[in-house]
């Protein structure tokens, strides 16, 4: 099991499906470890909904947000709810270290990650689904078999599925595939590091191909 470190955070939470015009949650998280949060908010979940959730960062650190699914839902007393939610992406430890926290390994690594590959090439991505069909570039920063990093210049939330056309280096388009986008990082007012995960696993030689 992951070590849960037990914190009183005041963070901010939003449906993955909302609208632009759905604010966000005020809630509190009350535990913490790389693979879910339990934290208290002001209205109803059900299992299985998604959450896009702040993560506190230091002064002068950028922004990070995170998808989180709701594992167990509990009514509690003065009409809150306290949630069980799992990361559809392990917490890192820079993310852990704003909770005052530090990663704890396991007695037997599940063999669940993929191993990721530094690289720089393009991608074209588009948001699904999209009426304009606007498709937009972006920059690969590291892949795996299983999830990519891309450096986008527009705001992309976490929870947003996205069909990504990957290129290898000479330029030549490898695969398109679904994505969906698990964190995200505020580089600058334009820029944006999306934490993607596939939603099926590249193929070997895919994966060769673009690295």
């Amino acid at each position: 099991m992951r070590a849960r470190h037990p914190v009183s955070i005041e963070t901010k939470v939003t449906p993955a499906a909302a609208d632009e015009a759905e604010s966000s949650l005020s809630a509190r998280i009350l535990d913490v470890s790389s693979g879910g949060v339990k934290l208290v908010v002001g209205r109803a979940f059900e299992q299985g909904d998604l959450l896009t959730l702040e993560l506190p960062a230091p002064a002068g650190e950028p922004a990070v947000s995170v998808l989180a699914c709701v594992v167990h839902a509990r009514p509690e007393r003065d009409a809150e709810w306290v949630l069980s939610c799992r990361f559809s992406a392990e917490l890192n430890d820079a993310d852990l270290t704003a909770f005052g926290a530090t990663r704890a390994k396991p007695a037997e690594s599940d063999g669940r990650n993929w191993s990721r590959f530094p690289c720089e090439v393009k991608a074209v991505y588009q948001i699904i689904p999209d009426e304009d069909d606007v498709r937009r570039e972006a920059k690969v920063l590291n892949i795996s078999a299983g999830g990519v990093a891309m450096l986008v210049e527009h705001d992309v939330r976490a929870g947003a599925l996205l069909s990504a056309e990957l290129h290898a280096p000479d330029g030549q388009a490898v695969v398109t595939i679904l994505a969906c986008v698990v964190h995200v990082v505020v580089q600058s007012e334009h820029e944006r590091v999306l934490g993607c995960n596939f939603i099926q696993a590249l193929g070997e030689n895919e994966l060769k191909a673009l690295t």
